[in-house]
């Protein structure tokens, strides 16, 4: 009888070890990266092959700022034998530390494809800066922007704006349509739309609301820059 009730209790410690372990490595691994972690270049094209993007960091845009924020712009060469920084911007990537958080700001650029509408169209950026913050599921965000109404047709003076409040990160992301005026073979002027959606992942609210407070000192190029890239 004792035997019968001793082998149950060691099993049921097991189970609770087993489960206290399971919970101690789920934690960890709610996201991939430590909190001073900043991305690489390879880090960037790794992201890129595995979500499917085509891009060239252009080693002439990155750069290290005084603050220690690593700053890399992706464009896709219109050739193999063009320099990279004249090809067509795709994407803008600022990596860095802040109160001891690490955090992400991205912006993308893409046309006005008539094939594609609302979040899928964006669902491989979106799923770049998961992965480039280091998500676990990568598509935790992208999932959660579905749920959230994308304007069928954008106002090119409207900027729109959506917070997603994730178990361990905080993201803030806008969509700014910008109008391109062109003209055809004949002279006629052509109006193209494009549009930039900005995915900026922070650690906490409480990181955002301090860069926040101290964007006028820090990140003002970062926060508030325009977009409008040499495209």
């Amino acid at each position: 009888m004792v035997k019968k009730a001793f082998v149950p209790a060691i099993l049921f410690l097991a189970f609770i070890i087993a489960s206290i372990a399971f919970i101690h490595n789920y934690a960890q691994k709610e996201n991939t990266l430590p909190p001073d972690h900043t991305i690489n270049e390879a880090e960037i094209i790794s992201a890129l092959e595995s979500t499917g993007l085509h891009g060239v960091i252009s080693e002439s845009e990155t750069y290290t700022d005084t603050q220690g924020y690593i700053h890399y712009v992706v464009r896709q060469p219109i050739d193999s034998d063009e320099d990279i920084a004249n090809g067509t911007f795709f994407a803008d990537i600022t990596s860095g530390i802040y109160n001891d958080e690490r955090f992400l700001l991205t912006i993308f650029y893409r046309g006005a494809d008539a094939d594609e509408f609302g979040w899928e169209k964006w669902k491989q950026q979106i799923e770049l800066a998961a992965v480039l913050y280091g998500f676990n599921n990568t598509s935790d965000l992208y999932q959660a922007l579905c749920k959230e109404e994308y304007p069928i047709s954008p106002d090119n003076n409207k900027v729109y704006k959506w917070i997603v409040e994730l178990p361990e990160e905080y993201c803030i992301v806008s969509l700014q349509p910008y109008s391109n005026k062109t003209y055809d073979e004949n002279g006629f002027e052509i109006r193209r739309r494009s549009d930039f959606l900005r995915v900026n992942i922070y650690g906490s609210y409480g990181q955002y609301q301090k860069i926040q407070r101290n964007a006028e000192n820090h990140l003002t190029d970062l926060e508030k820059g325009s977009p409008q890239r040499n495209q």
